[in-house]
């Protein structure tokens, strides 16, 4: 796999990986972070529904928060707008635990840092010599790189994130449009 644009159409050995299809095995997997380090991590068997998540929430969002010594005043939770996110259920747990979370609208791009993380995990994943033999193994390894997440790299996730929205608010929302590096590395203020 390898980006390629209509100027560059050459195939080289060092753009494919092998793939294993079908007994490979995958995995679902539940993780926070923070600007501090990661929370822990969960193999979600089966698919996510509301109850669930809620009992995930209620396992390990404020027990993440804690360890990091965060403060439940200043504490926000981010997630998307999926449906099991935006339950009922969902919602009146985190109003009870007060838990704020952060409001995003619906239809937005995707910039939450953790999807840069499971970018990175699968990256990693992706330089290993063999296959792992089962599920087992592969969450072991999944396991292995999210406790070595280098600390500068979550700061960083963090620090570019509002930078992000205000270039999503600058393009109204379709970062399509927005060339690539077009918003990185303006200050803060310039962008509005």
């Amino acid at each position: 796999y390898y980006y390629s644009n209509a100027e560059h159409r050459q195939r080289h050995a060092h753009h494919f990986r092998e793939k294993k299809q079908g007994g490979g095995g995958k995995i679902q997997v539940w993780g926070c972070i923070t600007y501090h380090g990661v929370g822990d991590l969960e193999w979600v068997e089966g698919s996510m529904e509301k109850e669930h998540y809620v009992n995930v929430l209620r396992s390990y969002v404020e027990s993440s928060r804690d360890w990091h010594n965060i403060d439940p005043t200043t504490f926000t939770f981010q997630h998307d707008n999926s449906s099991v996110h935006t339950a009922h259920v969902v919602k009146d747990y985190l109003a009870k635990a007060k838990i704020k979370v952060l409001e995003w609208p619906a239809n937005s791009p995707d910039i939450s840092p953790i999807e840069r993380v499971w970018g990175y995990i699968d990256w990693r994943l992706n330089h290993y010599e063999e296959h792992p033999k089962d599920r087992n193994e592969l969450f072991g390894r999944v396991e292995d790189i999210w406790n070595d997440l280098p600390p500068d790299f979550l700061k960083d996730l963090y620090e570019e994130l509002p930078n992000k929205m205000r270039c999503l608010v600058k393009t109204g929302g379709l970062h399509a449009r927005v060339e690539k590096g077009a918003c990185r590395g303006q200050p803060l203020g310039h962008i509005r």
